[in-house]
This record gives structure tokens, C-alpha cells and sequence, in this order.
């Protein structure tokens, strides 16, 4: 990687933007409990997180994108 970046002409450092804030993002949060190292998920498992919104070492707490109906209610 350092030979390439040697004889590069521009180098552009692309962030993707924090799901809180809305500023460059860094960091990737996990927002479920699973334990495995590597976990495939996508916008349910994890989350772009700027350095002031990342929470390391821990499991963070989210409202779920599209919540299960409650048994109880009936439909049209």
C-alpha cells in the first residue's frame, strides 16, 4: 500500500456520514448483542458512528426500523 501511495497523483479519503450527527464517520458501531467475531449484517447489525457518537465496548440501544406488529392489534 505505501508503493501505491507514493506514486498516486491525488488521494481521496472518503468518510461515510455518522447516523446521529451527521458528521464524518470513522467508526462502525455493532448495535446487536451477538458475541462472534465476524457478523454479516446490515443497517440492523451495524451503524456509521462519528468519534464523538462511536460508544466502545458496548451494545447500544436502538428503536427497531420496523417494528414487529403486536399480536393483539387487529388489521383492517
Amino acid at each position: 500500500m505505501p508503493e501505491l501511495l507514493s506514486i498516486a497523483e491525488e488521494v481521496e479519503k472518503m468518510h461515510a456520514i455518522c447516523a446521529r450527527c451527521g458528521a464524518p464517520a470513522s467508526y462502525t458501531q455493532r448495535l446487536t448483542a451477538e458475541q462472534e467475531q465476524v457478523l454479516v449484517g446490515a443497517a440492523d447489525t451495524y451503524e456509521a458512528r462519528c468519534r464523538h457518537c462511536f460508544e466502545p465496548g458496548g451494545v447500544v440501544e436502538t428503536p427497531a426500523l420496523f417494528p414487529e406488529e403486536d399480536e393483539t392489534t387487529t388489521g383492517p
